[in-house]
């Protein structure tokens, strides 16, 4: 069945206000209305509904979708019914910006739908600048080569020519078949594997020969033959005899060279003489020592037992040096007094302070209790009393009391006015006395907080009789104490002079004791030593550095003699590790020569395989190659250019220069069209847009459009133009409404035409009319109502007989 569009309703979409329903289940459908009245509007909503996009609006600008709701609307609704769909319907609402629904057609018809069957009123001027404009990086790919490409069925032969394109170039195919080149470079590979693996070999031998001449050497001076198994000899080269002989051999030097050190440190030997002198001065300063200390040194200790009770710390002369501890004493002492001394003078001069604040406190006391007895004597509202009478005296103007009405002469003789002036005056007098008594007990009372506040800080620094005396004792103490000590002080001097002497008499004989001493321990650790050396022990004539020189020099040359050896052991066992790699080396060598050869053998042959079917692919690209030129030739010349020069010429046959495709001259080169001009009489010329009118080349636009869809088999019979005819005179608009009535009647498609002006509107919906039974043609008139609201008129024409004519 043939698809067939057959309603639209549109609610609130672009300049459309309001619902309209139009009907399109008709050959042609003629759509008329002013400027604004919504002709545009109707044709994008019904790409909206066949394709879910408005491409041609998008064109000119990108965010079109955030205007397709009227300004008045919240929302916008598009609904399309067709016949012959797998879809029999479509509807979308746009919200905010936002598009929802499934359009009608499938993926694979929106792109012809848009590209030949939908002219739209902005594309038309653009129409050949948008078929030639390149759509992907590739500036061969137009929409116009595309076509070219679909028309003549090159989709599958050019696709063949750009696989096996990469085969035609080594470097090429390597980007196609990575495996190849690698392949390639295996081989290379592999060649220069083996010779290095012969370098390697030829290097091997020569070194295993240098390697087994020197083992052989280092075998006879270790004493082992070569010729026993591996395992023997690598368990001999591992023995490690001589380190542990080196490590016996550093400890017995380290020992020789300490007894060294400390022989050397010994202080001098003396003679017979000087050690009995020594002897002697020890004896006596130690005599002396012991005298001084039954005397004035036993005064001397008593006294510090005695300031011990004051200072447990002080040293004991007995046991320290007598004059350092007298002097500590003495300075401790005189310290101890001096501040016992200095805190009791500071609690006599608080105490007199004290006594004074106290006497000062009594005073301020008695003070205040002679103001407070003053001041109740006074009644507590003179002054207010004085007041109340000094505003009554106004008002007395003669005997008679203006409060009780009284005759005061009845009292007595003097005048009522003088008797109230002097009572106020009595008054005022005693206001002023209680005044001054009141603001001098309030000083004496501040004065009495500041001395009792004087006197409990004075009372915290004083000191308490306790206290007082313990210090006072302590006082006493110290000062028989200082006086015993300065007493002292030459018996004191003169120990310390005799304890020095005594130290130092004791000190040398003790140096010649320990040198003796540490002399005979040498010669006996010499001896020792010897006798783990097996070398002959030191006599009563070989002293001491003579037996220590000969023993380091016997030590030291039994360590070279091992060092050597050791040496000798480790370069053999590294020799010997040496030529067992090489061994292996050798095999591994072999054992990778074996793959390499299987290895190489196989990518050779793959290398082979992959020529021939290089060579196949080459020839299959030039086959395709002049098969596509061939059709391209018969094609551009039958087909294509013959069906847009008959319409052309048809819309406007007074132009000389007729639009044309341009033939590819390149058989080798991908299919390219572009668009030039040929002359009525011969001769080929610039483009379109530069050799034709301004209206021809509308003309030739809507012959390119019309041609492109009747080239090729109708996937969709529809062909919608909004308003092709804006630059069209009369007789192009003549040949253009036949054309019409050709694709309508005769071809088969469904045709959606908006117009303009009201006369090109009558005048094609009468040369569009129904000629023949079953034929119909609907018109639809847009207008706008006062309140902006889209109004339609729908009207259906089917074939009636002419009747006059009958």
């Amino acid at each position: 069945m043939t698809p067939r569009l057959t309603e639209i309703s549109v609610s609130d979409f672009r300049s459309i206000k309001g619902e309209i329903s139009i009907p399109l289940d008709a050959p042609i459908v003629l759509v008329h209305g002013p400027n604004g009245a919504g002709k545009t509007s109707l044709m994008s909503a019904l790409e909206l509904a066949l394709t879910g996009e408005v491409g041609a609006l998008r064109r000119t600008d990108p965010d079109i979708h955030q205007h397709l709701t009227h300004r008045a609307a919240s929302s916008a609704h598009v609904k399309l019914s067709a016949e012959g769909l797998p879809t029999p319907s479509a509807s979308f609402e746009i919200v905010a910006g936002i598009i929802r629904g499934e359009p009608l057609l499938p993926p694979a018809l929106r792109q012809f739908y848009t590209e030949r069957c939908y002219l739209s009123q902005l594309t038309l001027s653009r129409l050949l600048e948008i078929y030639q404009s390149p759509t992907s990086r590739d500036q061969r790919d137009t929409p116009l080569t595309r076509f070219v490409k679909d028309l003549l069925g090159l989709d599958q032969l050019e696709a063949l020519i750009d696989g096996l394109h990469d085969a035609g170039h080594k470097r090429r195919l390597f980007r196609l078949a990575p495996d190849l080149e690698r392949a390639e470079q295996v081989a290379a590979n592999l060649a220069g594997e083996e010779s290095q693996s012969a370098a390697d070999a030829s290097t091997d031998a020569a070194r295993r020969k240098e390697l087994q001449a020197k083992f052989a050497e280092l075998s006879a001076d270790l004493g082992f033959s070569p010729s026993q198994a591996d395992e023997d000899v690598e368990k001999a080269l591992r023995n490690r005899l001589e380190e542990e002989t080196l490590t016996q051999l550093t400890s017995r030097r380290r020992e020789l060279l300490s007894l060294t050190e400390g022989w050397e440190a010994l202080p001098q030997g003396a003679d017979g003489d000087a050690r009995e002198r020594i002897e002697a001065a020890e004896a006596q300063s130690a005599a002396e020592l012991e005298t001084f200390e039954e005397g004035p040194g036993r005064a001397l200790s008593q006294v510090a037992a005695g300031l011990r009770s004051l200072f447990p710390d002080l040293p004991d002369p007995a046991q320290v040096d007598p004059q350092e501890a007298w002097q500590t004493a003495l300075d401790r002492t005189e310290r101890e007094l001096s501040r016992c001394e200095t805190a009791l003078a500071l609690g006599q001069r608080t105490g007199k302070k004290l006594a004074t604040t106290d006497q000062n406190i009594r005073q301020l006391q008695v003070r205040i209790q002679t103001l407070d007895a003053q001041i109740k004597e006074f009644p507590g509202d003179a002054s207010s009393f004085g007041q109340a009478l000094a505003g009554i005296l106004p008002h007395v103007h003669g005997p008679d009391c203006p409060v009780c009405g009284r005759d005061y002469s009845e009292v007595s003789h003097e005048p009522l006015t003088a008797r109230v002036t002097a009572e106020i005056s009595r008054l005022v007098a005693d206001a002023e006395r209680l005044t001054s008594f009141v603001q001098e007990r309030n000083e004496a009372s501040g004065a009495l907080a500041a001395a009792e506040r004087n006197r409990s800080t004075q009372a915290g620094q004083a000191l308490a009789q306790p206290v007082q005396t313990q210090l006072q004792q302590r006082a006493a103490t110290l000062r028989e104490a200082q006086l015993e000590l300065q007493r002292l002080e030459k018996e004191a001097n003169r120990g310390g002079a005799l304890r020095r002497r005594r130290a130092k008499a004791a000190a040398a004989a003790a140096r010649l004791r320990l040198r003796d001493t540490r002399m005979s321990e040498i010669r006996a650790a010499l001896a020792g030593l010897a006798e783990e050396l097996r070398q002959p022990a030191p006599t009563d004539a070989e002293t001491t550095p003579d037996a220590l020189a000969r023993m380091l020099a016997f030590v030291d040359k039994e360590y070279e003699a091992a060092e050597l050896r050791a040496a000798h052991r480790r370069d053999a066992l590294t020799v010997y590790l040496e030529l067992r790699a090489l061994e292996e080396s050798d095999r591994k060598r072999s054992t990778a020569a074996e793959h390499r050869s299987a290895k190489a053998t196989s990518i050779k042959e793959a290398l082979r395989q992959a020529g021939q079917i290089k060579k196949a692919a080459w020839a299959i690209s030039r086959a395709a190659k002049q098969s596509r030129s061939s059709i391209v030739g018969r094609v551009f010349n039958k087909q294509l250019n013959t069906i847009w020069r008959d319409l052309f010429v048809r819309l406007a046959p007074s132009e000389p220069f007729i639009p044309a495709f341009t033939l590819p001259q390149d058989d080798k080169a991908p299919v390219e069209v572009t668009l030039e001009t040929v002359h009525r009489e011969g001769g080929r010329y610039g483009r379109p847009g530069a050799m034709l009118s301004a209206g021809n080349l509308n003309t030739a636009a809507l012959t390119l459009f019309t041609a492109l869809h009747l080239a090729v088999r109708p996937k969709l019979p529809w062909l919608l133009l909004d308003d092709p005819v804006q630059t069209m005179d009369e007789l192009h608009i003549a040949q253009f409404a036949a054309l019409l009535r050709t694709l309508a009647k005769s071809e088969g498609r469904q045709v959606i035409l908006t117009v303009h002006e009201r006369p090109l509107f009558e005048y094609l919906a009468l040369e569009l009319s129904p000629a023949f039974p079953g034929d119909k043609l609907i018109t639809i008139e847009l207008a706008r109502s006062p309140k902006g609201e889209t109004r339609y008129t729908p009207v259906v024409l089917s074939y009636e007989p002419d009747k006059l004519v009958a």
